[in-house]
């Protein structure tokens, strides 16, 4: 009975609230890892909680790139895009990734609407830099179109679910291809969402030991980037979440999106399952002591 009362108290807590989830293309790719994810925020939705999705789709767009044969080449994390890419990296993540996704929360009961950060110039983008090509920095977010769909009804089951592919638009109309850790968070600061949630292919953030760290602050996520702990991908991701926390989202969530209710049981448990990331740690604790 205990462990039911401190469940309830997590779903009082969070119903009404928005969480904004991003999820990579290898875990939407996987039938288990899509289910999962359909049937987790399919139940945050009945639960009264707003929920919008913004995915990438990294797997995907390499296979597009290698049917077509073209090398792909990373530079601190992010791909290279050159203008003869670009069109494939968008058909990619919009043409395959977001309609795979939609229809699969449509399926099931949860009515997706699918978009990219073009639609409406909701990432405005200007090229990062000369040598990465058509990588966006993300300038400016307009998320009314966002807001629109997510709101346009007091009970979030009636509610749409906005899917956001990390395409940004420049201010001449060329297409950029955008990190979507940075989709993420740079949205969710434009909402105002305290929660982001990250789900990828490991079971959170690991330490230079390769150990799940259960809990981390900002200070201890920039060590991990100092000390080389953090690699390639990961640093990227690190340098988003710091972002996050610093424009004032409260907790950044880094889960293992293959894992069944993987994002039921990290906000109503009290140990979680995860790496939960604050702007400054309340715990240095295992992962049996309350995340929230």
């Amino acid at each position: 009975m205990e462990q039911v009362l401190d469940t309830l108290s997590y779903v009082k807590k969070f119903q009404g609230e928005t969480i904004l989830i991003k999820v990579g293309g290898e875990i939407v790719e996987n039938p288990d890892g899509l289910k999962y994810l359909v049937n987790d925020i399919a139940l945050l939705q009945s639960l009264g909680i707003y929920v919008v999705l913004v995915h990438g789709g990294g797997s995907v767009i390499k296979a597009e790139l290698d049917h077509h044969n073209i090398p792909s080449e990373f530079v601190g994390g992010l791909r290279k895009t050159t203008p003869e890419m670009i069109d494939i990296v968008e058909m990619a993540l919009v043409g395959r990734v977001n309609t795979k996704l939609v229809r699969a929360f449509n399926a099931h009961g949860v009515k997706a609407v699918g978009l990219s950060g073009a639609d409406a110039e909701t990432f405005l983008c200007r090229g990062l830099s000369p040598e990465l090509g058509r990588v966006g920095e993300i300038m400016t977010v307009n998320s009314d179109l966002v807001k629109d769909l997510l709101y346009k009804d007091l009970l979030p089951l009636n509610s749409y679910l906005p899917v956001v592919a990390s395409i940004g638009v420049g201010m001449q109309g060329k297409a950029y291809n955008v990190n979507a850790d940075w989709a993420a968070c740079k949205l969710a600061v434009s909402l105002g969402v305290k929660k982001l949630i990250y789900l990828t292919n490991a079971p959170g953030i690991l330490d230079a030991d390769k150990q799940l760290i259960s809990e981390i602050d900002a200070g201890g996520l920039k060590a991990l980037v100092d000390s080389g702990a953090a690699t390639d991908g990961m640093v990227a991701k690190v340098n988003t979440i710091v972002e996050a926390l610093k424009s004032g989202v409260l907790d950044v969530h880094v889960l293992d999106g293959n894992q069944n209710h993987v994002i039921i049981e990290e906000l109503f448990t009290s140990g979680g399952v995860g790496t939960v990331c604050r702007a400054r740690s309340e715990l240095r604790s295992p992962v049996t002591e309350a995340k929230l």
